[in-house]
């Protein structure tokens, strides 16, 4: 799907940590994101992804301290 698309993180309480991208994804075309994650922030995020009325989501888990 392409169009105007959005990657938040939120905690493990659903509080969203930080928007990483917000901009125009085009379908097929791959798309590098890298985020350093603070100290402060490390535990269990879960990201959420959109595209259009599309969405994704998951755990990132085993983030480093």
């Amino acid at each position: 799907v392409s169009g105007r698309g959005s990657l938040e993180l939120y905690n493990t309480l659903g509080q969203r940590v930080k928007t990483v991208f917000q901009g125009q994804v085009t379908a097929g075309q791959v798309q590098t994101i890298e985020y350093a994650v603070p100290g402060s922030q490390r535990s269990n995020l879960i990201y959420v992804f959109r595209v259009g009325t599309e969405q994704t989501s998951g755990k990132l888990v085993g983030l480093k301290q």
